[in-house]
C-alpha cells in the first residue's frame, strides 16, 4: 500500500474529515487547515469505491497546494486498487476532454476554480465527463469518507501510475470545433490570471491570425496580480486598460482552472454571460441544427439589463430550430425539474428571460 495507514477491515486511522467540504458541485475547503492530504487520500479511495472505477485521470492547476493533494489523491486511488492517470498541469475543460475522449472511467481534477490562493479543492466525474453533484455522487463519496471505512481492492491490488500528456491533443480538439479558415485578424488581449489559461491558450492560437496582447501568463498559485476570479469588477481593471491602450477588438479574461471566460468589449465594457451565450448560440444554430439529430440543452441566466437583446436572440433560435421551449428553475443545468412547458409555435412573443430565470430548447 503506497498511502495513510489502515486496519484490515479497510478502516482509515487518518484524521476526520469535514463534512463541509462537500459542496453541491465540487470539494472545496482552505489548505490545510480544512482540507488536508490525508483527506485527499481518502477522497481518493471514496472516488474509485463509489464509481467502481478501474483507472482514474488526474489532472491539477498551478495551486501551490496541487502536487501535494494530487499525490495523496493518487495513493488513495492506487490503495483502493485502480490506475492512476497524471496528467500534471492541465485546465478543467481538458481533464474532462480527456476523459471523454480516451474512455476513461473517472476523472478528478484537483482545483479550487476562481477562489483564492488559500483554496483548493476537487472536481469529479465519470465516464462520458459526466460531472457529479452533491446528490449523484459527491455526497455518497463524502458519506464513505466520513465514515473511513472502504471496501478492500479486489486481490489486495496495488494500482499503477503513469503520465500522460494531452495539452497538444486538446488545443487540437478545440480547434477542430471551429472553422479556423473564417476567423479574421484580431488582435485580443488576455488575462490569464496567473491560471492555466496561460498554458492553454498559447498552445491554441499559435497558428491563428490573432495578435495576443498577455496579461499575467505566467502560472503562479499565490495570484501576485489579482485574484483570479473575472466576475469580480476589481479583476478585470488591467484587462479593461490594455483593451482601450493597445486598440484592442476584444478582452478575455480567465478564471484559475480556464473552464470560464469573461469578455471584454472594444470600448472596455463587460460583456455579460448571457449575452455571450446568445452570440454563441445564434452564430452556431444552423450549423447545431444540420448535424446534431439528437436533443441539445441551452442554459441561459439573464441579466435584467439584457433580457430582452437575451430574449430575442432565443426566439430567433427557437424559431429556426422549431424546438420546444421550457422553463427551469436556475442551477445546474442537468440537476434541475422543468417548471413549465410550452411550445415555442404557441406564442409569438419573445421568451421571458429574467435574472433568477433559465430556458432549455430541445429539436
Amino acid at each position: 500500500m503506497t498511502g495513510a495507514a489502515s486496519d484490515k477491515d479497510g478502516t482509515s486511522m487518518t484524521p476526520r474529515a469535514r463534512g463541509d467540504l462537500f459542496k453541491a458541485y465540487d470539494i472545496r475547503g482552505i489548505v490545510p487547515n480544512e482540507l488536508p492530504p490525508e483527506t485527499a487520500y481518502q477522497i481518493g479511495r471514496a472516488t474509485v469505491a463509489y464509481l467502481r472505477a478501474g483507472e482514474v485521470a488526474v489532472g491539477r492547476d498551478m495551486r501551490l497546494s496541487g502536487p501535494a493533494l494530487s499525490a495523496a489523491l493518487i495513493d488513495g486511488i492506487r490503495d483502493q486498487g485502480a490506475d492512476a492517470v497524471d496528467l500534471g498541469l492541465v485546465s478543467t475543460d481538458a481533464l474532462y476532454f480527456t476523459v471523454g475522449k480516451y474512455g476513461y472511467p473517472a476523472g478528478v481534477m484537483i482545483t479550487a476554480s476562481h477562489n483564492p490562493a488559500a483554496y483548493n479543492g476537487f472536481k469529479i466525474c465519470r465516464e462520458e465527463a459526466r460531472a457529479l453533484s452533491l446528490d449523484e455522487g459527491i455526497g455518497q463519496i463524502r458519506d464513505l469518507v466520513l465514515s473511513g471505512s472502504f471496501p478492500e481492492p479486489t486481490d489486495g491490488r496495488c494500482g499503477s501510475l503513469r503520465q500522460r500528456d494531452i495539452l497538444d491533443a486538446y488545443a487540437g480538439h478545440v480547434l477542430n470545433l471551429v472553422d479556423t479558415a473564417k476567423i479574421r485578424p484580431l488582435k485580443v488581449a488576455i488575462d490569464a490570471g496567473n491560471g492555466m489559461a496561460g498554458a492553454i491558450i498559447p498552445r491554441i492560437f499559435r497558428s491563428l491570425p490573432i495578435e495576443i496582447i498577455p496579461l499575467y501568463f505566467e502560472l503562479d498559485g499565490t495570484f501576485p496580480n489579482h485574484d483570479a476570479n473575472p466576475i469580480e469588477p476589481e479583476n478585470i481593471k488591467d484587462l479593461q486598460r490594455t483593451v482601450m491602450q493597445e486598440r484592442c477588438d476584444l478582452g478575455v479574461a480567465f478564471d484559475g482552472d480556464a473552464d470560464r471566460m469573461f469578455l471584454i468589449d472594444e470600448r472596455g465594457q463587460f460583456i455579460g454571460g448571457d449575452m455571450t451565450t446568445a452570440m454563441v448560440s445564434v452564430a452556431t444554430s444552423d450549423a447545431v441544427a444540420s448535424s446534431t439529430p439528437r436533443s441539445t440543452r441551452r442554459r441561459v441566466t439573464c441579466s435584467t439589463h439584457d433580457a430582452n437583446a437575451v430574449s430575442a436572440a432565443l426566439l430567433r433560435i427557437s424559431e429556426r430550430w422549431a424546438v420546444s421551449r421550457a422553463t427551469v428553475a436556475t442551477g445546474h443545468p442537468s440537476r434541475q425539474p422543468l417548471a413549465s412547458s410550452r411550445s415555442a409555435s404557441s406564442s409569438a412573443q419573445a421568451p421571458k428571460a429574467s435574472s433568477g430565470e433559465s430556458e432549455i430548447f430541445k429539436p
